[in-house]
């Protein structure tokens, strides 16, 4: 029958880690080692190298340019030139951008059939 590691976190409240059947320890108490190994797995991700200087990059207006940048990323992706983390973020405010873009050309729009159709009134 399972039970709950017997071990205490850090904080020192009990481990909420189901125990390895037959021992009193889940696998990361019962193996001092183990939780080292793993973080240091953790630590061995790729980081790029911020860069001292900062670029000045315009984004990207029309719809168009914003399908051409994730494009791009994707294939820097492929490449592994960019990190996963970078595009995902890259791709998430793209989708906030292209709605800013939709909504001010429907407000553009808006804009000048309202201009007409005040024209028209004041002519009639």
């Amino acid at each position: 029958m399972s039970k709950q590691c017997l071990a205490k976190n850090r904080s020192g409240k009990r481990c909420g880690a189901w125990a390895v059947t037959g021992k009193a320890k889940c696998s990361l108490h019962s193996d001092p080692g183990r939780a080292a190994q793993m973080g240091a797995k953790r630590g061995s991700t790729l980081v790029f190298p911020s860069h001292s200087e900062t670029v000045s990059v315009e984004p990207p207006k029309p719809a168009g340019e914003v399908r051409d940048v994730l494009a791009n990323a994707m294939s820097q992706v492929q490449s592994r030139n960019m990190d996963v983390r970078i595009a995902n973020s890259l791709a998430y405010l793209s989708t906030s951008l292209l709605r800013a873009i939709e909504v001010a050309d429907l407000e553009r729009r808006l804009v000048v059939l309202e201009s007409e159709r005040a024209l028209a009134i004041e002519s009639a």
